[in-house]
């Protein structure tokens, strides 16, 4: 879930063949600005021994809403920082596409469910521009509430909001009263279940991982004998790549460095057009064993200091332009990011939550693929051709 908090302000949440339809066209243009994001936002933060979990799709669909009340430069950053100039003339542009991804992010079956939910709680007395609360309604299907956002109730009402939308994987997002000035709560979450294609079975003994940090520790693992996987060996790159699919149209791919501090270069080498070739090199080999480790990952990101650095700082400043929202000076002021990822034998569950608050202003017959070292995943919905999260594991404990 991912949120921007604007004081006179905001205070935003949110929680990746044959012929193409119109929508999965319009949506093939967002792959690009999607993939570029992730791995400058990757660089950023993946510069120590600390494991990542983030959705950089819903922080793009997080700036998108603010793009909507941006004007000038400051929207013309949003538009850079998220490469949305490189596939999208204008703001109505990302709109019609903003407006069919959220439809298509809307799954629920018992093998896979996938949603994206927006809430916008509006402080009293105050009113937004009309055309920005038709948009948030019509193209980014949020509900809108008006509500005295000084009581300590909204705290705990958003709270349970954001934990039934997670189902419990984010029980707290919001521990502090938003201030007086705070006008505005918007909310986004997305949420993934899905289940194994091919369930794994639990290792009887632990196995050793061999952690960035030089350690080796003994964790739980899961694996699967003599089932065929979508597997590629680039002996050039010393890189082993598997895909691992969910029932009804998700997947996870896999990314292992052979060498075990190999991991930093892989990710500062990653580009879109290099993640697309690996993703389409996998061939169905029978794997002998598919083991890979049991995982929990909770992860926070302080986006108000990453994405200036990005060159995003405009928005966070009191030269922000955010004039199509409400009348007023508003500028972010901080912006949060909470992500969970459960991975077992039976398949994963994920959730990502959201804050900005601003103010005023070559092979044997069976290979195998032992996930025993630092390895970098992407959860992907298959239909649309999207990356919804992408993890870095560099270290596990015993």
């Amino acid at each position: 879930m991912i949120g921007i908090l604007l004081n006179n302000s905001i205070f935003w949440c949110n929680l990746p063949m044959g012929e193409t339809s119109s929508s999965e066209q319009t949506l093939k243009r967002l792959q690009l600005p999607v993939d570029r994001f992730t791995f400058d936002f990757l660089r950023k933060i993946s510069k120590d021994d600390k494991n990542i979990f983030v959705s950089p799709i819903g922080i793009i669909v997080l700036y998108t809403i603010l793009l909507e009340g941006a004007h000038g430069k400051t929207a013309d950053q949003i538009m850079e920082v998220f490469h949305l100039k490189d596939q999208f003339k204008n703001i109505n542009d990302v709109r019609i596409t903003m407006e069919e991804l959220i439809k298509r992010l809307d799954k629920r079956d018992q093998d896979l469910t996938i949603k994206m939910a927006n809430k916008a709680l509006i402080n009293k007395d105050i009113k937004l521009k009309q055309q920005f609360q038709e948009i948030i309604q019509k193209n980014y299907s949020a509900l809108i509430e008006q509500e005295d956002l000084t009581k300590k109730a909204i705290i705990k009402k958003l709270n349970k909001w954001v934990s039934q939308e997670t189902n419990k994987l984010i029980p707290q997002m919001f521990t502090q009263p938003f201030g007086g000035n705070t006008i505005l709560v918007l909310l986004n979450v997305l949420y993934f279940k899905g289940l194994w294609m091919e369930v794994f079975k639990p290792c009887k003994k632990k196995q050793y991982f061999h952690n960035l940090d030089g350690t080796k520790k003994k964790v739980r693992m899961m694996e699967n004998w003599g089932i065929r996987f979508d597997f590629s060996y680039l002996e050039e790159e010393k890189l082993k790549i598997v895909r691992l699919p969910y029932k009804k149209g998700a997947s996870m791919y896999i990314f292992m460095p052979l060498e075990v501090n190999g991991i930093q270069a892989f990710i500062d080498n990653l580009d879109a057009q290099k993640m697309q070739k690996y993703m389409q090199t996998g061939r169905s080999y029978e794997l002998s064993p598919m083991r890979m480790p049991l995982l929990r990952l909770e992860d926070t990101h302080n986006l108000s200091e990453i994405l200036p650095a990005m060159g995003l700082s405009l928005p966070f400043s009191n030269l922000a332009d955010l004039t199509g929202i409400t009348d007023g000076s508003l500028h972010i002021s901080s912006s949060v990011q909470k992500t969970v990822i459960i991975v077992d034998e039976k398949g994963t569950e994920a959730a990502a939550a959201t804050c900005i608050p601003t103010n005023l202003s070559g092979f044997h017959s069976r290979p195998e693929f032992i996930l025993d070292r630092p390895f970098i995943f992407f959860i992907r919905d298959e239909e649309i051709l999207i990356n919804l999260f992408v993890g870095v594991v560099k270290n596990l404990p015993n």
